[in-house]
């Protein structure tokens, strides 16, 4: 199975599940000026177990509790905001979106992405007023999906992926590998299928292609790249793995810690913050 036939599978074998019908009707209704906050209430309502997820979520940890605690859904709305709302509807909605695999762990594959999104907006939020305007709209969004292409290969070739994950070896990058039998890696078709499939910025479908690279990363240090590859080395660093591509590089080039203000200490802290908040969001998205 090489890359022309997997790009082909992704054109010609059906697309995947599409995104739930309500994120498409949020969407619309984000996009739409005369909306307000009361009609995408009123729309998310509609949904009677999401609407009581989200406003769990609102005043859980994952974002941010402290604040007066939200009592129905338009006071979560109110205190998070139409961009987070959209947010926590993704949260709660795409690890189901695909069936489970039966080649690795689901449950572990979402952690971690649940995780690289927290990381990626805590970090995002140690930058300056100008760069926290460039990227915070997307970073945490782009965190939740940056390895969405280890689901598309095993959802377009399960048994070819499968048995490539039993024979990958455990101390070599899982992106190396990919390329090395299929010609392509999990984060080149993952953006790929982000730009088919999904309503997301260039900046994020750029940022899950390049979310391996270093180079990249440390070229651009204050871009959304850069904090998804520095999130996703911290999250695997701290045991919070995928369980898929567990190889990490033992250190991350200054220019990135640098420009983040990435001291030890202060990776060790967005950790620990981390694992509270995965941990739940994990409780109230799987009730």
């Amino acid at each position: 199975m090489n890359k022309e036939a997997i790009l082909n599978l992704l054109k010609e074998k059906g697309d995947p599940p599409p995104l739930p019908d309500i994120l498409g009707r949020i969407d619309e209704e984000v996009n739409n000026p005369d909306s307000d906050i009361s009609t995408i209430s009123r729309l998310i309502d509609t949904e009677p177990v999401l609407a009581g997820k989200l406003v769990k979520l609102a005043n859980s940890v994952f974002f941010g509790a402290g604040r007066e605690k939200a009592q129905d859904l338009q006071s979560a709305v109110l205190r998070l905001g139409v961009k987070m709302v959209v947010e926590l509807v993704f949260t709660v909605t795409l690890p189901g979106l695909l069936k489970p695999s039966q080649s690795f762990n689901q449950i572990q594959f979402w952690r971690h992405s649940l995780a690289v999104g927290c990381l990626a907006r805590s970090i995002a939020k140690r930058g300056s007023s100008e760069v926290k305007v460039n990227i915070l709209d997307d970073v945490y969004m782009a965190g939740l999906v940056h390895d969405m292409g280890i689901l598309i290969f095993d959802f377009l070739i399960p048994d070819h992926y499968g048995a490539f994950l039993k024979e990958r070896k455990a101390d070599e990058a899982l992106i190396d590998q990919e390329i090395a039998t299929f010609g392509v890696s999990h984060a080149e078709l993952g953006a790929l299928y982000i730009k088919k499939a999904w309503p997301m910025s260039p900046e994020v479908i750029l940022s899950v292609a390049e979310h391996h690279s270093e180079d990249k990363a440390a070229q651009s240090p204050y871009e959304l790249t850069s904090v998804i590859y520095v999130a996703n080395w911290i999250a695997k660093n701290h045991e919070m793995s995928n369980g898929i591509d567990v190889v990490n590089p033992s250190s991350v080039a200054d220019e990135i810690l640098d420009a983040w203000e990435l001291s030890d200490e202060a990776i060790e802290n967005l950790a620990e913050e981390t694992r509270e908040s995965v941990q739940a969001a994990e409780m109230l998205v799987a009730n």
